[in-house]
This record gives C-alpha cells, structure tokens and sequence, in this order.
C-alpha cells in the first residue's frame, strides 16, 4: 500500500502530471478505443446476421429430398441421440413466384409456414414493422384471399399498403414448352424488416396450406426448420443427422452454412485488425516510457532521500512500475468510454444515412453488442505492454546511487 500512496503521489503532483503525461495518456485511450471500437462492431456485425439467419431460418435448416415421399412423422427419421437437443420443430415449403403490382414486376421468392408451430422455432414476430405480426393467432379463413407478409423494401419499391392485394404469378408445370402459369391475389397482412436489404426485397411469407394450393406443390421442396438447445451446436448436430441419414432423406445444414463466407470472414479478420490495432497501443507505450523517464529525471532528489532513509531499490522500481500501471488503467478506462461512445455513434450514424451500405453489407442495421472477453484481452494487452515500458524507467530509478541524486540539485 505504501508504493501504491507513492506512485499515486508522484503522479498527481505538478512537476509529474504535466502536458508529456496528459498526451501519454490520451496516445494510449485513443489506441485502446481503436481496439475496442473494432472489436466491439465485428462482434455486433456477427451477432446481428447470426439473429437474422436464426430468426428467419432457425438453428437447423432440413430439406427434404425430392424423391423421398415420407410416411411417417418427421421425428422418427431423426437419430435418436439427436433427438434430445431439439426443442422444436416446424415444417415449411418454398416457392419461387413473380410479383405484380401498379405495374410494376418482381421475381420473389414465397416461404409457407405452418401457423401453429412457426412462432416456436422462428422469430418473425419481432421483425414486424407495420400491419399484423406474422402468425400472431388471428384467423383469415374468412377473407377472400388468403394472407401474406412482405419484406419492406418490396413494399417501399411496389408501393404496397397494408389491406391491398398483391398479385403472383408462379408457373403450374415444370416442362417449359407447357409453361401454364396462374395468377392469384394474396393481401398483405403487414410488412416485416428481415434485417437484410436481399431479404427485404425479396422474400414474402405466408402458411404453408395456402401456398401448397395456389403453387400446386403438394409435397415438393417440402422440409422442416428445427430449435435445438444451443444454437452454437446447430453445425455439429447437422453434421451428425448427414451423417445417420447421408443425402437419401433429408438434408441438414446449420445456420452458420447460411452465409458462411461472411461468418468465417468476420471470425478471421477480428483478429487480424486486432493485431494492425494493437500497433498503436504499443506506439502509445512509448509515449509512456518516456513520460515515466522524464519524472526519473526530476525526481532523483526524491529517490535519494527516499534511498537515504533505507528504502531498497526493489521498492523503488516497484513505485514506478505501478505508476506505469495506473497510466495504463487511466488511460484503458478512458479508452473504454470513448470507444463505446464511438460505436454507439455509429450505429445512430447508420441507422439515420446507412453509412454501411446495406447492399453490399447485407444488413440494414447493427445491433451493438460486445463480448466480455474481448475487453479482457484489451485491458491484459494494454497493461502488459505498459508494464514493459515502465521497465527500463523503473530500472534507472531503482539503481540511482543516493549521492548522485544529492549531486543534481
């Protein structure tokens, strides 16, 4: 504690604490907020796409093989040890149409749910931005058309209202000299923000029943979307079910597989801009060093009276390797509360002029999180490096003889 009452000291005291030492300590929080800034938007950048991909495709995407006609529930075709993690499961259908409205045309791409079960593997409520939720209980077995949800930028680009009717068009025979197409009005229940420019102009939602009858489907592209506990198991437990099953039934892929050249980009280069960022702490470093060299200088009378009175050099080293220390925390704390600054600058700035382009980013908007770990290995990083810097400094006062201290006043 008394090093620790020593090293505060000489800091705050005024020949220390001077201009040298302020920039030491911003050159070190605007390396540190760097980091964090970097860190804490790929992580949000992860985070978001992964929420997007589970809340439109679930942990667990399972197409069914064209040529298998199942006659039995989806669950006996599971292996059984898998069939522990899964919480639930709901069934869908695709189908690929064209949109027409106000003159206007579109290729969009149709997903059929099953309204009981959908709400407990997906999660479209929380995407709905005007008119009904998706699937939220409400009956339209009485309307004249059956009901559909549309993404955003689809609405925005067709200028749909909730209420209208939405033309589609979708071809009855796959044979293209006998392409019979047919048409059907659907009305638009409400619009949904997918999180993804792609997905918001293109995709539209619907149940399943009322898609199997206006595209003729029947059973075709038939497959399930599956909850399981942990949805950082979803690749092991797709890889396990191909595994049991291979590609004669059912297919499975986790939601990582969607999007994984994005996925396994983000995970590489956190930690390659890691590394480019933490040059500038270590530039920031020797600021430090040199500030802690300069309060060695001017304080050699202090250390020989202190040597004088019988305190050994480790003692002394130790004070300023703490005041390396403190500047180090000083200015990670500082960094810490700028660099959160900035990202939630950030995700204002791209929420209101979409400075990351959303058609070449895939997503509308970043919902700032961060991992704790990552602002661990910061503050270990920050402070190591300073612990370094302070050694030289800490060492040149620690082996100052008390008579050549005396000699420089």
């Amino acid at each position: 504690m008394f090093n620790l009452w020593l090293a505060f000291r000489s800091i705050k005291s005024k020949k220390n604490f001077n201009l040298t030492a302020i920039f030491s300590i911003l050159g070190l929080s605007l390396g540190v907020a760097s980091l964090v800034v970097s860190m804490v938007i790929l992580t949000s950048y992860f985070g978001t796409l992964k929420k997007t991909v589970i809340d439109i495709y679930g942990h667990i995407n399972m197409v069914r093989n064209l040529t298998y006609l199942p006659d039995k529930k989806i669950e006996d075709d599971i292996p059984e040890d898998l069939r522990k993690d899964i919480l639930h499961i709901t069934p869908f259908l695709n189908a690929s149409a064209v949109s027409v409205h106000n003159g206007k045309m579109s290729a969009v791409f149709i997903q059929g749910f099953d309204p009981v079960t959908v709400n407990k593997v997906l999660n479209l409520k929380s995407r709905s931005v005007k008119g009904d939720p998706p699937f939220s209980g409400k009956d339209y077995s009485q309307d004249e058309n059956p009901p559909i949800w549309v993404g955003k930028r689809l609405a925005e680009k067709f200028n749909l209202k909730v209420g209208e009717n939405l033309n589609l068009v979708v071809p009855t025979n796959n044979a293209l000299e006998n392409f019979d197409p047919k048409v059907q009005q659907f009305n638009v229940k409400g619009t949904l923000s997918f999180g993804r420019y792609d997905y918001d102009l293109r995709y539209l939602i619907t149940n399943v029943k009322a898609l199997k009858e206006f595209a003729d489907l029947k059973d075709r592209n038939f497959g399930y979307r599956i909850k399981i506990k942990d949805s950082e198991l979803a690749p092991e437990f797709s890889k396990k079910f191909n595994q049991s099953l291979g590609s004669e039934k059912y297919w499975a892929s986790s939601w990582r597989s969607i999007n994984s050249n994005l996925f396994a980009a983000v995970d590489f280069e956190k930690w390659i801009i890691f590394f480019v960022m933490m040059i500038i702490i270590v530039v920031a470093s020797f600021n430090v060093a040199s500030t802690l060299f300069v309060n060695v200088l001017r304080q050699f009378k202090d250390i020989a009276v202190l040597k004088s009175l019988g305190l050994p050099a480790h003692q002394i080293k130790r004070v300023f390797l703490l005041q390396g220390m403190i500047i180090g925390l000083v200015g990670y704390t500082l960094g810490l509360i700028l660099g959160f600054s900035l990202c939630y600058g950030f995700v204002f700035a791209q929420e209101k002029w979409n400075i990351l382009n959303s058609k070449v980013y895939k997503l509308e908007s970043l919902t700032l999180s961060y991992e704790v770990f990552d602002l661990f290995v910061i503050a270990v990083v920050c402070l190591l490096i300073c612990f370094l810097a302070t050694l030289v400094p800490a060492a040149k006062g620690g082996h100052l003889e008390p008579m050549k201290g005396f000699g420089y006043e």
